[in-house]
């Protein structure tokens, strides 16, 4: 489904609409919806942030692993995109410090957002950790030296990621989480260095 408003073209894929309420079925309802809120209100942070550094989206995207925010230009000075791309999880950390001060009732809320957080901080390439790592390193480095360090942390972290997911897996909790993300962040690097 596709709809435009004020010139901003706005997606939302079926398997999106499908796998929101699986989750939602599948989740106890506070915490489905302290999960939606936090991963709305983390791209709303990216969204206010861009709009307040002078930048439009050209869309919006609901796919089916995520939000994705297409943009209008695709190069912007580093310290205006380290604003865009640290505000989303600054977002959750914010949120993470008001429910852990509002009390024990929301401690499931403060640490969805603290996770999401920090998980959006790791740095690969797809995640906003691995755009600002690449970000920080433009400041000193060419372009193309900082993608090829980007790339090098990021195959790094990974093989540390699938390391932890088959500890996980194999030492006896039998949780595949860890390794089907480890598997789709690869995935991500390699179609975004292949692209």
């Amino acid at each position: 489904m596709d709809i435009t408003v004020r010139g901003i073209r706005i997606h939302v894929s079926f398997l999106f609409v499908c796998l929101v309420a699986l989750y939602t079925l599948f989740t106890p309802t506070p915490d489905s919806v302290f999960f939606l809120l936090a991963v709305i209100l983390h791209e709303v942070g990216h969204l206010l942030a861009m709009l307040l550094s002078g930048e439009l989206p050209a869309a919006v995207e609901l796919r089916s692993f995520g939000i994705k925010i297409c943009r209008r230009q695709t190069f912007l000075p580093p310290l205006r995109e380290l604003l865009i791309l640290s505000a989303g999880p600054f977002v959750n950390l914010l949120l993470s410090a008001v429910f852990f001060a509002m009390g024990k009732g929301f401690h499931n809320a403060a640490m969805m957002n603290l996770i999401l957080a920090l998980f959006n901080l790791f740095p690969v390439g797809c995640l906003d950790g691995g755009n600002i790592l690449r970000c920080l390193l433009e400041l000193r480095l060419p372009p193309y030296l900082s993608q090829i360090i980007s790339v090098c942390v990021a195959a790094v972290f990974l093989l540390l990621f699938f390391a932890a997911g088959a500890l996980i897996f194999f030492g006896g909790s039998h949780s595949p989480s860890l390794l089907i993300t480890a598997v789709y962040l690869t995935v991500t690097l390699i179609k975004d260095i292949s692209g």
